[in-house]
């Protein structure tokens, strides 16, 4: 056998097993981030948002109609359908949106297990968004580049938290994640089958929030300009438009072909485009008349163009700003002249001018599609760093991809309630609502309360669950400008907006006592002595407790909007 033949069986040995551990890397990294968010599912109780989606989902899977809503499109609402639906659930009929997603949870055997099938809907999207942002970061930027943003991904709370939730906003950043990469591999070679992946993909984002009809073009035109930029004198988008027309009419096809399957393959093949076209009517109106929201200690219905840059910089972990930052350097100071590395970097202004200038801000979960995009710029930081060679170098590395994986380890379970120190000791004066609390604590509430003995209680708690399903004792509201003596349970979410409409101080009386204790990340339990004369507050009425039947809870942000819509559909 002569030496280069020993030489070429050793080279192809060598890339088998590289390939092997490459395999078993992005296996390590995908349950990394499986484990954790399928560990929250039995933690938490039901969120705001999420009976309203499994109801939307549930009636057209049940029933073949999708008629609650127009504002929030079908792909995701069928994912967390399914699993109820595949244990037995079935729609009921109600008139409310929000009443149709409580019955299918409530009037199941089983609660939690119902909640845990429908927010296993979106497990695989995290896991899609997770390989295609590894896939291109690979492609793109290199082995390091993608091995590190992968690993980013699986450890940024917000995303674990969302990717946990039976809600849109995963699924809408998967598919943005796709749609965009498809684009940029039709820009390098436009045929008629990118042309249709690049379609289909871009049917899937839209389909699965409408908030992708605002960035995905955003970000197409910013790959446009970045290329046209790099490349010109040797490539122009006239010339894309002559070189390609011919494939577009593939794209065109394969977009409507999944848009008729997401909305349930109707007889009438112009339904789905109605439809989709009312939800955009329904999103404009919406973002026209604004959205009641939290921001450092106002509430405002226009929002704050300072909103989503805050809750990015106190929301995401400070290695991964860090390493976005080192990134970002490295991409402009490197490659600026390079479109595929300055893409991400460009899609992430883009997508964050788009969220600034409109007017529902209710949470970091509307930028998720940054995320991705984050990590690509992350990962590359984190690969200058790794082939600079220098020891310094490597040790600030290891220290932040160890700070990642900590911060991911020790707010298990608490991914929704996470920020990192900018934050401060009170974050809620920040932020709420989504952020913070969005009624995930009941389960918890329930247990303290009945660990503590404590047979009566008054409740302003975020959500719309029905407490007496969740196992509390006799309760009452805790309501606004009335104080009340005894055991009291409030969520910040509600202390923040207290009342509506302003000044939003329906609970400051209770500023004059401390809390006996928090519970979870998001509620506060307190105890109001009815013989402390300084409190100068009534005795509760008995008439105001409930025991274990159904019964109007505590007005919610959702219930007091001005549109009178649910606050799902936000």
């Amino acid at each position: 056998m002569t030496t280069r033949t020993v030489s070429l069986i050793r080279s192809s040995s060598l890339h088998s097993w590289w390939r092997v551990g490459w395999v078993f890397y992005i296996f390590v990294i995908l349950a990394l981030g499986t484990l954790p968010i399928i560990g929250t599912y039995l933690v938490f109780s039901h969120t705001f948002d999420e009976p309203a989606h499994i109801a939307a989902g549930m009636e057209l899977l049940d029933r073949g109609t999708f008629t609650y809503e127009q504002q929030h499109p079908p792909l995701a609402r069928l994912a967390v359908a399914v699993g109820p639906y595949v244990l037995g659930a079935r729609s009921h009929g109600a008139s409310y949106l929000g009443d149709e997603g409580l019955a299918i949870l409530y009037t199941s055997s089983e609660y939690l297990h119902t909640l845990s099938a429908a927010r296993l809907g979106v497990l695989p999207f995290f896991l899609a968004l997770v390989a295609i942002t590894w896939a291109w970061a690979h492609r793109e930027f290199g082995t390091a580049a993608g091995a590190a943003a992968a690993l980013i991904l699986v450890t940024t709370p917000p995303l674990l938290a969302h990717a946990g939730l039976a809600t849109t906003d995963v699924p809408v950043a998967a598919a943005c994640v796709s749609a965009l990469f498809a684009f940029v591999l039709w820009l390098e070679y436009p045929n008629a089958w990118r042309s249709a992946i690049v379609g289909a993909a871009a049917a899937l984002a839209i389909t699965a929030k409408l908030s992708a009809m605002a960035f995905l073009p955003v970000c197409f035109v910013a790959a446009l300009a970045l290329r046209w930029r790099s490349e010109r004198g040797r490539w122009s988008p006239l010339s894309l438009v002559q070189n390609a027309s011919s494939t577009l009419t593939a794209g065109v096809v394969a977009f409507s072909l999944t848009l008729w399957v997401v909305y349930g393959c109707p007889a009438d093949p112009w339904q789905p485009f109605h439809q989709l076209w009312s939800g955009i009517e329904e999103v404009a109106q919406h973002n026209a008349r604004g959205h009641e929201s939290f921001f450092c200690g106002q509430v405002s219905h226009e929002g704050h163009w300072l909103f989503f840059p805050t809750v990015l910089l106190v929301k995401t972990p400070l290695p991964f700003l860090i390493l976005s930052g080192f990134g970002a350097l490295t991409v402009l100071r490197r490659h600026r002249r390079e479109w595929r590395y300055l893409l991400p970097l460009a899609s992430v202004m883009a997508i964050l001018t788009v969220a600034m200038a409109g007017r529902i801000h209710l949470g970091i979960r509307y930028v998720l599609p940054l995320y991705p995009m984050l990590a690509m710029i992350a990962g590359i930081g984190a690969a200058s760093l790794f082939l600079t060679r220098s020891i310094k170098s490597w040790i600030l590395l290891s220290l932040l991809v160890l700070g990642q994986l900590g911060v991911s380890v020790a707010n298990f379970p608490d991914y929704l309630a996470y920020f990192n120190v900018l934050a401060g000791a009170e974050p809620e004066r920040l932020v709420v609502d989504s952020d913070l609390d969005w009624g995930q604590d009941v389960n918890r509430v329930a247990t303290e309360l009945r660990v503590r003995g404590i047979g009566r209680v008054f409740a302003a708690l975020q959500g719309n669950a029905d407490l007496s399903q969740h196992g509390f004792p006799a309760h009452g509201d805790l309501d606004w400008y009335q104080p009340a003596t005894g055991w009291i349970v409030i969520s910040l979410t509600q202390w923040a907006f207290g009342t509506n409409p302003a000044p939003y101080d329906g609970y400051v009386w209770l500023k004059s006592f401390d809390p006996v204790a928090t519970i979870g990340k998001t509620v506060r339990l307190y105890y109001v002595d009815p013989a402390h004369s300084a409190a100068k507050v009534s005795a509760p009425d008995p008439a105001k407790f409930h025991h274990a039947v159904l019964w109007p809870q505590a007005l919610t942000i959702g219930h007091i909007c001005e549109s009178g819509s649910f606050h799902g559909a936000s």
